[in-house]
């Protein structure tokens, strides 16, 4: 049902069919009109630091899931407010993005708010370190979506977020660092490097022509993999096994080795989360190795995907909240073990209707695979 045009390349044998509730929940999201828009990543959070925030991620995978959804003038919406984003920032002018906006149309001028709040008790104006830093595979994921969005002349912005991924290069053998964090005139470059980051920029790398660097991330991707357990480590340092760095690099490289399609006995093996009768939903996957007390939506998502696993499709569905999104966790919040900036407590997914979920359902459910764009 989704034409191959839309489709690129899909995966033979997956969980297809169709997600009517995800497609139209992701559009009620939308103000009417056709001015450029970013959509709120948990449109009833409360928190300050969620509320009413965009996350450039989230808004990327949302493109192309609605691209899946045939609803091509909301995703052109939502590619044309990442481009203005990257053209008018408040202060960096070499066309990076942000992780994090302010969810809602974008202004006619002048640069899209970051997400912040006012501290009552200390009265001052707060801004989320990580929110307003430069993540590489949010970028690389932006990327990925203007190519999707115009597969035979990306929007040059595209080319422009991934050579600000290029400053990112690892200061000593392969691959690419995380990207920045914190306040504008003082940014903390991350040093950390991570499989599925380097996942995502080498496949945006390979489609605007930039084959060192492509390489380069393929080959730290590469490094990462452990030949004993048949698993990748999730990044450059010590930790849990994480569900995305096993399964993402299954959808982004054409052409990988036939042993890491170990991958996917291991998160049978080892990710797999079965439930307490009395949650919502029967069996489902962990975010990782060190996170195992409720399912992640979006990795269950994508476990339905690259596995492929019709069960966990099911799953996710019976984790519908009434607005139509899915929530981000199956119950209560999934503890990743993983901080988004130095110093920061391990971020947590929480049980809110969340928009990158439900566009993980879209993918699975049409065998959509966001890390192949069609081809030009």
């Amino acid at each position: 049902m989704i034409p191959s045009l839309v489709l690129g390349l899909a995966l033979s044998g997956s969980a297809a069919g169709p997600a009517p509730h995800a497609c139209q929940a992701i559009a009620a999201l939308a103000p009417p009109g056709t001015d450029p828009v970013l959509l709120p990543s948990y449109p009833t959070a409360t928190d300050p630091a969620l509320r009413q925030v965009a996350f450039t991620y989230d808004n990327a995978l949302a493109l192309i899931a609605l691209l899946a959804c045939h609803d091509r003038a909301l995703a052109a919406r939502i590619g044309a407010a990442l481009v203005y984003a990257a053209n008018h920032d408040r202060y960096f002018p070499d066309g990076r993005l942000r992780n994090a906006y302010r969810a809602g149309p974008v202004p006619a001028a002048g640069p899209v708010a970051l997400p912040g709040w006012w501290d009552v008790a200390a009265k001052r104006w707060d801004e989320d370190a990580y929110a307003i830093g430069s993540g590489t595979g949010n970028l690389a994921w932006a990327a990925l979506a203007l190519i999707w969005l115009a597969p035979n002349h990306p929007a040059p912005e595209a080319a422009r977020l991934m050579r600000v991924v290029a400053g990112f290069a690892a200061p000593r053998g392969a691959g690419f660092t995380g990207g920045t964090v914190g306040e504008d005139r003082a940014q903390t470059r991350l040093a950390f490097q991570s499989t599925e980051q380097n996942t995502e920029a080498a496949v945006a790398f390979r489609r605007l022509g930039m084959a060192e660097e492509a390489e380069s991330a393929r080959d730290f991707v590469a490094s990462r993999w452990q030949q004993g357990p048949g698993d990748f480590a999730t990044g450059s340092g010590e930790g849990p096994v994480a569900l995305d760095a096993q399964l993402l690099p299954l959808l982004g490289f054409r052409h990988a080795p036939a042993e890491w399609g170990r991958a996917r006995a291991y998160v049978r093996a080892h990710l797999r989360a079965h439930l307490r009768a009395h949650l919502r939903a029967g069996a489902g996957y962990a975010f990782s190795t060190g996170s195992r007390q409720t399912a992640w939506t979006e990795g269950t998502a994508l476990a339905a995907l690259a596995l492929p696993d019709d069960a966990a499709l099911a799953a996710i569905r019976a984790n519908r909240a009434p607005d139509g999104l899915l929530y981000a966790s199956f119950s209560g919040s999934v503890t990743t073990g993983f901080a988004n900036a130095p110093g920061a407590t391990p971020y947590t997914y929480p049980h809110l209707p969340h928009l990158g979920a439900t566009a993980w359902e879209i993918f699975a459910a049409t065998g959509t695979n966001p890390l192949r764009p069609p081809p030009p």
